[in-house]
């Protein structure tokens, strides 16, 4: 459901969200809002009132699949709000998609940062955004490639 607009639009806001991340360790809540504010309505434009509700579902899922990590302490809010950010532009099969990648690459991540860390007590800790975006780039850079 990503028109080649919407999709160039979330690899720059994704990259956006990866740098903030990397370096501060946080994603502001101005991107996000942009974020969803883009995808509801590039998918409006693109897909009328369909667009609409699939980047409403996509939105709910992307914030309901890492929901409980937050809870549990495992992922930050940003991290929360960001995928369903993400889920507000690709809807909901894709969002799923990212997800599954970008814990795959969260692993990758974290067990280079384990192997890294000179202390061996205490925990690891990554940049959870970076994973997101690196995983939402990797999809949305597919749509505009076909």
């Amino acid at each position: 459901m990503l028109s080649t607009p919407a999709a160039l639009a979330l690899i720059v806001m994704a990259a956006a969200g990866a740098i903030w991340d990397g370096k501060e360790r946080r994603i502001p809540n101005r991107l996000v809002a942009l974020m969803i504010a883009a995808g509801f309505s590039l998918n409006a434009l693109a897909y009328g009132w369909e667009g609409v509700f699939r980047s409403g579902v996509g939105m709910f899922l992307g914030a309901g699949l890492l929901v409980i990590f937050y809870i549990f302490g495992g992922v930050e809010a940003g991290d929360v709000k960001f995928l369903a950010a993400v889920g507000a532009f690709v809807g909901s099969l894709n969002v799923v998609v990212i997800f599954i990648l970008a814990s795959i690459v969260a692993a990758v991540m974290a067990l280079i940062a384990f192997a890294r860390s000179r202390r061996r007590t205490g925990s690891v800790t990554i940049p959870y955004g970076i994973a997101i975006a690196g995983a939402t780039i990797l999809v949305a850079g597919l749509k505009v490639v076909r």
